[in-house]
């Protein structure tokens, strides 16, 4: 079984839609959206009784929560073989484009009016948020070493965007029912932009704290793995 950790802002949608489409809705278990069978959203609320019978029924499990929830150790635990998988983005473009996206958008939980100069300068929520966001995801913990600690010994596919179509293939090694990835949605269009709008706080100390780890875990997965960890 594959389950997909989907980190804000690296791409996750476009992953969704193709396993939707290659194996069918009734197939892929999205947590916090609709159209999961008999109704459930969150992994959490299928009761805990009937939780391993329920998700056997899927190859694919995937949305917004990390590599450590309970739910899925809870599989293993029943013996169930799961390999956990993500995608990583270049922390600053990835911190450019979920401020974007929530400045768009007044009902998100991270939203604000502010400038990007402003939130950064006063730590806005938008900026907490993101602050080691992708080694939370993956580890639960803020630092890359303690998330490096986390993976050893634990199967899975972490990719980067930049690596995008080796680690759709081994999706489709891992997932026989995907077929053969041709070709793939771009996860984001707007990196010109951003680098015209925001390419001058690359440097500015703040926003550098914010993204230190998480470029340590890029950079360990670009440098010592080529951009696709598996194991």
């Amino acid at each position: 079984m594959i389950v997909f950790t989907h980190i804000p802002k690296t791409g996750g949608s476009p992953v969704r839609e193709w396993f939707i489409e290659k194996l069918g809705r009734e197939k892929v278990f999205w947590h916090r959206e609709p159209g999961n069978p008999e109704g459930f959203g969150g992994v959490r609320q299928v009761p805990e009784k009937r939780r391993i019978e329920y998700f056997q029924q899927f190859e694919m499990i995937g949305g917004h929560f990390g590599f450590w929830e309970p739910t899925i150790r809870e599989l293993e635990d029943a013996g169930i073989t799961v390999c956990r998988a993500c995608l990583l983005r270049e922390p600053f473009e990835r911190v450019v484009s979920h401020f974007d996206f929530v400045a768009q958008r007044p009902h998100h939980g991270s939203y604000t009016s502010k400038s990007f100069g402003e939130a950064l300068r006063i730590y806005d929520e938008v900026f907490r948020r993101n602050q080691s966001q992708q080694n939370r995801y993956v580890s639960g913990a803020s630092g890359f070493e303690a998330t490096r600690k986390f993976l050893i010994g634990v199967p899975c596919m972490i990719g980067t965007l930049e690596t995008k179509n080796d680690y759709l293939t081994q999706l489709s090694k891992a997932c026989p029912g995907l077929g053969d990835p041709n070709s793939f949605p771009a996860a984001n269009g707007g990196r010109r932009g951003y680098r015209r709008r925001y390419d001058r706080y690359r440097t500015d100390s703040r926003l550098r704290q914010i993204i230190a780890e998480d470029e340590k875990l890029y950079r360990w997965v670009m440098e010592e793995y080529s951009g696709l960890l598996v194991q």
